[in-house]
């Protein structure tokens, strides 16, 4: 018994034989599930298939005496099952004929389902031998898409059982050698076309084989291409005008384009803008040479004739196209014409009307002054007329500016600074230029004059402006005077000239610091200059970049250690500084008689204090004996002198 069938009763509570007691059971378990009323003469309505055996005088078509269901019985009508019963083939191939209404149940109504097959629950490949995948699994739950008779015995797994063969034969039996059943039928592999006389590839491969294999026939088909795409199906336009040797320019990958040198085969180079016309755009109905001629002109005379801006055929235009316009532009409209003018900076903007009104192009002047005549009459600033400026535009205006204001006039005086910033009216009044001065005090002698601090004329400034003031200076005040008979650096380059000037008086002033600085001298006390006998040359102490911080060469004994932290009163009482002595125990003889550890007197230690003692020590009792009658070595050099 197969597994399903034994599935099937096992379900329907059948285990063993089939009882009547399970059969009637069942009967009445059906009738009271259809929910409708019971009939008088039995548990309940047939179902539509026995619907014309439903009345008391049929029960013995199926029942026995004893009311129970004789599968004999129903072999009579049901004769096809009666043959799978012999043969053991199917479904029925493993029950027997008393399981009939096991899995038949009657009596459950009009609207009973008689056969109990469930498709999500139904092992096809265990059951069939043959496996629903791929296209054939939409139809898994779908039994009929496939086996259209009652008998599922009429079916065999080849493929021409159920699809019918549109090669005819020609290509085998075995249709899984190039359909798969993981796709749609049509999804076909061509892969054995590579061995034939034609390989696919390109666009070949997407062409139905109907295309080529007209009616289904193989053989004879054609593996040229002039014989499909002439003979058949007539694609050359120039209707073989090119030759019949097709590959020669077209491949599969696709027909166009096509490989086709047409420089080399007419003489005539194909720029990017005719590669998008199409053969036709050139050649109308696809005549090829009639007609036609390699110069631009015999296509594009319309072109020539109707173009407006500006008009070829008023302006007297050459015919020879190339010599504006390159096919390798990639605009037409895109003229390279060589201006007998230069084109550049604002005329390079304009339209050619602008210059050539009314389309007239001979004789139009090439000189600036030719077209801007009114434009220069017309300025005011500076009056170009007035001023006696040459008509010669170019000399200060450049064809390339961006603005024809963009002038740059090359000024005889250089105009840096506060000048370059100026209106030409600043310096050139009621438009006069011709006799203005060129050196600074023509123009500010006024300044000179009114000058306060200082007062130039009082001080005898020479009127030679460029020695103090400069061009570039952002300001006329600042003024930068070589102050070359004092250097003022320090506090003096931030002093008012009025301070050492004062009354604007600049002739005769003196150049020594003593000069000025008397009364600095005289005042200190600390120490006190003249009772000390300095020297009045300031600058062999002090510098102009600091007055307080004085560098004095003590020479006579050298400072360092404690002696050069201390205040100069300290060794100079009174404000004594000549005749003072420069030997250590000339002011240290007290610290000399007053030492005990060591006593210096007892011990007849020398007064000469630096043997011993260092200046340099940060303080006096760092001393350093020589003790060469015995070395201080180990632990001597750590014990105290007693």
């Amino acid at each position: 018994m197969s597994r399903y069938a034994r599935s099937m009763l096992l379900r329907l509570g059948r285990v063993g034989s089939c009882a009547v007691g399970c059969t009637v059971m069942m009967i009445c378990l059906s009738s009271a599930v259809s929910g409708e009323e019971e009939p008088d003469y039995s548990p309940g309505y047939l179902s539509a298939a026995h619907e014309g055996l439903d009345d008391p005088d049929s029960c013995e078509n199926c029942h026995d005496d004893d009311l129970n269901v004789d599968g004999e019985r129903c072999l009579v009508c049901h004769d096809q099952i009666a043959d799978r019963l012999d043969m053991g083939k199917g479904l029925h191939g493993e029950v027997t004929i008393d399981d009939c209404a096991v899995c038949h149940p009657e009596h459950g109504g009009r609207d009973a389902e008689m056969l109990p097959l469930d498709p999500d629950d139904f092992d096809h490949e265990a059951e069939t031998g043959f496996t629903l995948q791929g296209y054939h699994g939409e139809f898994a739950v779908d039994c009929g898409r496939c086996h259209t008779t009652r008998s599922y015995l009429t079916l065999t797994p080849t493929c021409a059982s159920c699809h019918e063969d549109a090669h005819r034969g020609t290509l085998g039996v075995d249709c899984t050698a190039c359909h798969a059943v993981d796709q749609h039928f049509r999804n076909a592999s061509r892969a054995f076309h590579k061995s034939t006389l034609l390989p696919l590839e390109g666009r070949h491969l997407a062409v139905p084989c109907a295309e080529c294999h007209r009616d289904g026939v193989i053989k004879g088909t054609p593996s040229r291409c002039y014989d499909c795409h002439w003979i058949r199906r007539q694609d050359d336009p120039f209707r073989t005008r090119l030759g019949t040797d097709c590959e020669s320019c077209h491949h599969p990958v696709a027909w166009v384009p096509a490989v086709w040198d047409h420089a080399a085969e007419t003489g005539f180079r194909i720029g990017p803008q005719h590669r998008t016309v199409g053969c036709e755009g050139c050649h109308r109905d696809y005549q090829l040479n009639e007609g036609l001629t390699p110069d631009c002109y015999s296509c594009h005379r319309e072109d020539y004739e109707e173009t407006r801006d500006p008009n070829h055929v008023a302006a007297g235009f050459p015919t020879d196209c190339t010599v504006c316009h390159r096919p390798s532009d990639p605009s037409w409209g895109r003229g390279s014409f060589a201006h007998p003018y230069r084109l550049v900076g604002v005329h390079a903007t304009q339209d050619c009307s602008a210059c050539h009104p009314g389309g007239v192009y001979a004789g139009t002047p090439t000189d600036c002054v030719g077209c801007h005549l009114e434009d220069y009459s017309a300025s005011r600033n500076p009056d170009h007329a007035a001023a006696g400026f040459p008509t010669a535009c170019d000399l200060c205006h450049g064809q390339a500016d961006s603005s024809w204001y963009d002038a740059d006039f090359d000024h005889p005086y250089q105009l840096v600074g506060r000048h370059s910033t100026l209106d030409c009216s600043a310096c050139h009044g009621d438009g006069v230029y011709a006799g203005t001065p060129t050196d600074c005090v023509g123009c500010h002698l006024d300044d000179y004059n009114s000058s306060r601090s200082p007062n130039h004329a009082a001080a005898g400034f020479p009127t030679d402006c460029e020695s103090c003031h400069s061009n570039a200076d952002p300001t006329w005040n600042e003024a930068s005077y070589p102050h070359s008979v004092w250097p003022l650096v320090g506090s003096h380059s931030m002093q008012p000239c009025s301070s050492c000037h004062t009354g604007s008086v600049y002739a005769g002033l003196p150049s020594e610091c003593v000069d000025c600085h008397l009364d600095d001298y005289n005042a200190t006390d600390d120490p006190n200059h003249p009772s000390a006998g300095f020297p009045t040359a300031c600058e062999l102490c002090h510098t102009p970049t600091s007055w307080e911080q004085a560098e004095f060469d003590h020479t006579a004994y050298q400072l360092v250690g404690v002696h050069q932290t201390l205040d100069c009163a300290a060794c100079h009482s009174s404000g004594v500084y000549a005749g003072l002595p420069s030997e250590c125990s000339d002011c240290h003889l007290d610290d000399y008689n007053g030492a005990v550890e060591p006593d210096h007197v007892a011990a007849g230690f020398p007064t000469t204090c630096d043997s011993c003692h260092s200046n340099a020590d940060p303080t006096w009792n760092e001393a350093t004996y020589p003790h060469s009658v015995w070395p201080l070595v180990g632990s001597h050099s750590m014990q105290p002198c007693s």
